[in-house]
């Protein structure tokens, strides 16, 4: 999920030396886009358009209040009308590029948070949105951009647990571990954090340590997902009894081709090679004709 600014418009330029005419409107209008009058902020700042038509902030706002409303397009149009006539707004361009991270854009929103970062590097919102803007471009560009969101806001679990994700999967493995284990220290209810430092642990075939996070994760409400997880770190210490169980719980509570897989592994490495057949024959027709499952059955003897 992306972070938004709510409606504290950084103030900039003229608007520092000395009142606008249209300050009183947007102000107006912001009360009641802020209390889900959206059809009367979008008049108020209408009309603030007019009466201050080089002021960038009514457009900002009256993009804000298109976007809640749905209509992206015009939102778009309304951002960028505010950076032609202020290019240096970072608030701006982090809230453009939100939404077109929102809106599966995720090159142009790349584009926006970088000039946003550059205009403030010390936006922690900014940050993290790039973040989360190259994490779904698989670009681990979004290591360094979550590194820097933690830094300016060392207080944000998520900002943390992103970092463990990404950090993860572009295989900084003691990143990962270290930035979920600060989000446990920092929220220790939120079963995503718990789940995250479970994931880093198995990949550094810490099998306890992750059995443990695992179990808080599921404990926690991470859902079958978790459990499955947990089923694996049970079959990478090599208890395959308790990773049978944890796999057809998640079963019994959704069907995820992950446990079938997982599942069909440790009972093709007990030479259980009917049930294995059956748990690959529980997969996708494209996972079950893969390599990797047919060299599991052929094996299994």
């Amino acid at each position: 999920m992306v972070k938004k600014v709510v409606l504290c418009l950084l103030v900039s330029g003229a608007a520092l030396a000395a009142d606008l005419p249209d300050d009183k409107i947007i102000d107006d209008g912001s009360r009641k886009l802020e209390s889900g009058d959206v059809a009367g902020a979008l008049a108020d700042f209408a009309r603030a358009e007019k009466l201050s038509p080089t002021d960038p902030r009514p457009h900002f706002l009256r993009a804000v209040a298109l976007q809640r409303k749905g209509d992206f397009a015009a939102a778009e149009k309304g951002f960028r009308q505010a950076l032609k006539l202020d290019p240096h707004r970072a608030d701006v361009r982090n809230e453009l590029g939100a939404m077109l991270t929102d809106r599966k854009q995720f090159r142009e929103a790349v584009l926006e948070l970088k000039l946003a970062v550059v205009e403030n590097p010390k936006y922690p919102e900014a940050w993290y949105n790039l973040g989360q803007a190259y994490s779904n471009l698989n670009d681990c560009e979004s290591v360094a951009a979550f590194q820097r969101a933690t830094e300016l806001n060392p207080t944000d679990a998520d900002g943390f647990i992103n970092l463990s994700a990404n950090a993860r999967t572009c295989q900084k493995l003691d990143v990962a571990k270290s930035s979920a284990l600060h989000a446990t220290q920092l929220k220790p209810s939120d079963g995503a954090a718990w789940w995250n430092l479970g994931k880093a642990e198995l990949k550094l075939k810490q099998s306890s340590e992750a059995i443990g996070a695992f179990e808080r994760a599921v404990k926690l409400g991470a859902g079958p997902a978790a459990q499955v997880d947990l089923g694996a770190a049970y079959a990478q210490a090599g208890d395959f009894a308790q990773a049978e169980k944890q796999l057809r719980g998640a079963l019994a509570k959704q069907d995820l081709a992950n446990a079938h897989w997982h599942l069909a592994q440790i009972l093709a490495a007990q030479k259980r090679c009917v049930e294995a057949k059956k748990e690959i024959g529980a997969l996708p027709p494209a996972e079950q004709s893969s390599e990797k499952s047919k060299h599991l059955l052929e094996t299994c003897k």
